[in-house]
C-alpha cells in the first residue's frame, strides 16, 4: 500500500507498468536517491554541530532527521550524535560510554542540566516559576512601599464623637485624633 508521495505518483504514471518488475525498478529510480545524494547527507549529519542556544532533545531530533534521509545504522548515528554536542557535554557523554543513541542522549540531558542548560520542560517550568515569584515579590514590594508612603503622608483622620452632658439640650463634640 502507498502513501502520500508514492500514492501521487504511482496514479501520475501513464502508461501504467505492465508488469510488477516494471513498477518496482521506476519506483526505485525515482525514490531511492542515487549514491552521491547518500553520501552528502551522511557528510551533513557528521558536519552537524549543536547550536549553543539549541537543547540536546532539539539537536538529537535535527540528527535524526538527517539520519532518515540515509541508512545509517545506530553506531554510525551515535558517533555522529556524541561528535556533535557541545563542547562542555561531549567528554561527560563519552565518559560514559554509552550504548546506544537514546543512552548518549540521556547521558547529555544529565549533563547539560547539570551545568545549567535548560534541556527539558522541567528546567524551562522552572526558569518560568522564578520569573513569575521576581514578578509577583517586585509588584509586593511596591505595593508595600505605596502604602507606608500614603500613610506617612496623609493627615490623621479627625472623627467628631457626640458626647452627652448632665442636661440633654446641651451637646458639645469633641474631635478625636486617629492616628
Amino acid at each position: 500500500m502507498l502513501t502520500d508521495t508514492a500514492t501521487d505518483w504511482a496514479e501520475a504514471q501513464e502508461p501504467a507498468p505492465a508488469t510488477f518488475a516494471e513498477w518496482e525498478t521506476q519506483f526505485k529510480e525515482h525514490f531511492i536517491k542515487p549514491a552521491v545524494l547518500r553520501f552528502r547527507h551522511a557528510h551533513d549529519i557528521f558536519g552537524k554541530k549543536q547550536q549553543t542556544d539549541e537543547s540536546v532533545d532539539d539537536y538529537a531530533a535535527r540528527i535524526r532527521g538527517l539520519a532518515k534521509r540515509v541508512e545509517f545504522d545506530s553506531t554510525a548515528l551515535l558517533y555522529a550524535f556524541v561528535a556533535g554536542l557541545k563542547k562542555g557535554l561531549s567528554p561527560h557523554v563519552m565518559g560514559q560510554n554509552p550504548a546506544t543513541l537514546d543512552a548518549a542522549i540521556n547521558t547529555a540531558r544529565v549533563a547539560e542540566i547539570a551545568q545549567g542548560g535548560e534541556s527539558s520542560d522541567v528546567s524551562s517550568q522552572l526558569s518560568d516559576l522564578r520569573r513569575d515569584m521576581k514578578r509577583l515579590a517586585d509588584k509586593y514590594d511596591t505595593a508595600t512601599a505605596v502604602a507606608s508612603i500614603t500613610a506617612a503622608v496623609q493627615p490623621p483622620k479627625a472623627v467628631r464623637v457626640p458626647r452627652q452632658f448632665n442636661r440633654p439640650q446641651q451637646r458639645q463634640f469633641i474631635i478625636i485624633l486617629l492616628s
